[in-house]
């Protein structure tokens, strides 16, 4: 396959779950028009209701399911269930108008308490996609509360170094270099131990290889850096893997 047929496949890939609702939505516009007597443009807005609630209701679900799946114990669990349900009640809307009632035709005097219905339902969506943000931005205050609050940052203050009168200019020149350049690599030590830390809030049973290979340094400086977080009592190693300590 040529990098044309792969944009192209990729393409497709990602507009087809797009139109994959547009046959639905137009049946259930139809039978709008045929069981309910609605005028054509509130049949079509009644077909687009029902797919988008769909769509969102499939989204929320899989938003929800993958937190639950990745979060930590210490993490609230998410209401997937309720997203799940609220997929039924768009599967029963779409069957009840575009098959029962071809059946069952009579059923048109009761059709119309399904409107209601999917009102509470996208309400209930807004409100779980409402509380999964909650979610998602208390867990990020407290990664970054986590790191203000490490006392682990060491600051480093500058020494005037006195020198002759002769060489001075000279020689203090160097050693603000210097002092420059260590202060440039303990910062960037800082910050890949800031990495590992936040990895192993998510994944404390990750193998040093994996976490090395995240971060991307050896695993001899990887263990090297786990020693001084556990030191500064950032992390806690135990057999089943590392603990971050709040």
């Amino acid at each position: 396959m040529n990098t044309h047929e792969r944009y192209l496949v990729q393409f497709v890939a990602r507009s087809s779950p797009w139109l994959a609702p547009l046959p639905s939505g137009y049946f259930v516009a139809r039978a709008s028009i045929v069981h309910l007597d609605l005028p054509l443009i509130m049949a079509i807005v009644v077909g687009a209701i029902i797919e988008l609630l769909g769509i969102t209701s499939v989204h929320t679900w899989l938003w929800l399911t993958d937190w639950n799946i990745n979060k930590r114990k210490s993490d609230p669990e998410s209401p997937a269930v309720f997203a799940v349900f609220l997929g039924v009640i768009y599967l029963i809307a779409t069957v009840g108008l575009t098959v029962v009632l071809e059946v069952v035709p009579y059923l048109a005097l009761y059709a119309p308490a399904i409107f209601p219905i999917l009102a509470v339902v996208g309400a209930v969506n807004l409100a779980l996609i409402a509380q999964q943000q909650q979610r998602e931005n208390a867990l990020q205050r407290k990664r970054q509360e986590r790191k203000r609050n490490s006392g682990y940052h060491p600051k480093i203050q500058t020494k005037p170094i006195l020198v002759a009168q002769d060489r001075s200019t000279r020689v203090f020149s160097n050693h603000s270099n210097q002092y420059s350049l260590n202060s440039t690599r303990e910062q960037k030590k800082l910050n890949v131990m800031d990495k590992m830390v936040d990895i192993l809030v998510d994944t404390p049973q990750l193998s040093i290889s994996n976490l090395a290979r995240l971060v991307g340094h050896s695993r001899t400086t990887i263990y090297k850096y786990l020693d001084e977080l556990e030191a500064a009592g950032r992390i806690q190693r135990n057999g089943n893997g590392t603990v971050v300590i709040q």
